[in-house]
């Protein structure tokens, strides 16, 4: 039968837990035994013997945590469903980090920590009371793993992976279609692309730099500004590669531009490797 949990949403959060919604009054937050996987009916209470007015309403997120302050939890409830006048979730207390943290011992002083985030992602810490953990005579399996959230940002997926930018139909232009249509203004330079145009596969990087644009090297960006944001585009190559033929002259046809002085490349037509010098810019 699942425990009901009450929180007195008036009260500080180290003075939370109470008796119910008629009587508020704080209580100690109760014992918890290792390797249970105890099951809760959650309330938020008003102090003045009812419910509070968000206790179960829908759109709000909740956490429920066990550990130590200022370190990872080593148990973790964050999938709840949703009751009248509150919430219902079960905690599991079989879990590496937590047979870690007891070692030997027989209880442990701890945290639990309830917090509920609101549709608009502001999260508020309603509870944060001591816990007392105890350990059982017979442990009951080898544990598992903390469920604890482990993703990329926005910002570490652009900046640590090469964006396939599948849409891009051309360089210049503007729009979603071209290379200098993709905004630039708030964010880093690093980001490399990389798009098929006619059948070629092409990489371009942003850079800080001021140099005037020249197709295909260098792609200045439309919201490029001088002195607000000095960042532009420039073409990338792989060591070596492959190219659909050998052309006399300067390469600029097959976009082979960059910042290297020599590079093996083999003519896919005849299987001839051979070598493009920047410095004398002739075909060996």
């Amino acid at each position: 039968m699942p425990s009901n949990l009450y929180i007195n949403t008036t009260a500080d959060p180290g003075e939370a837990f109470c008796i119910s919604e008629l009587t508020p009054h704080r209580i100690e937050t109760p014992d918890l035994v290792l390797t249970d996987k105890p099951r809760f009916n959650l309330y938020l209470v008003d102090g003045v013997g009812d419910f509070d007015d968000i206790s179960g309403a829908g759109g709000y997120s909740v956490e429920m945590l066990i550990g130590l302050l200022g370190q990872q939890a080593v148990a973790a409830q964050t999938a709840w469903s949703t009751i009248s006048n509150g919430w219902a979730g079960e905690l599991d207390l079989n879990t590496v980090e937590l047979l870690d943290l007891f070692g030997s011992e027989e209880t442990v002083e701890a945290f639990a920590q309830i917090t509920i985030t609101d549709g608009s992602a502001r999260p508020r810490t309603y509870a944060q009371q001591r816990v007392r953990l105890i350990n059982k005579v017979l442990p009951a399996g080898p544990g598992s793993p903390t469920p604890v959230d482990s993703y990329l940002t926005d910002t570490e997926t652009l900046n640590e992976f090469v964006q396939n930018r599948s849409a891009i139909t051309g360089l210049t232009g503007g729009g979603a279609l071209n290379l200098d249509g993709i905004p630039t203004l708030s964010v880093s330079a690093g980001w490399l692309v990389a798009f098929v145009i006619s059948g070629t596969l092409s990489f371009y990087q942003l850079v800080n730099g001021t140099d005037a644009e020249s197709v295909p090297s260098v792609i200045r960006p439309d919201d490029y500004q001088i002195g607000v944001n000095e960042k532009i585009w420039r073409q990338r190559f792989p060591t070596g590669g492959n190219v659909p033929k050998r052309q006399a002259g300067n390469p600029n046809a097959l976009g082979l531009i960059g910042d290297f002085d020599w590079q093996e490349y083999l003519d896919t037509d005849t299987g001839e490797k051979f070598n493009w010098n920047a410095p004398t810019n002739e075909w060996l």
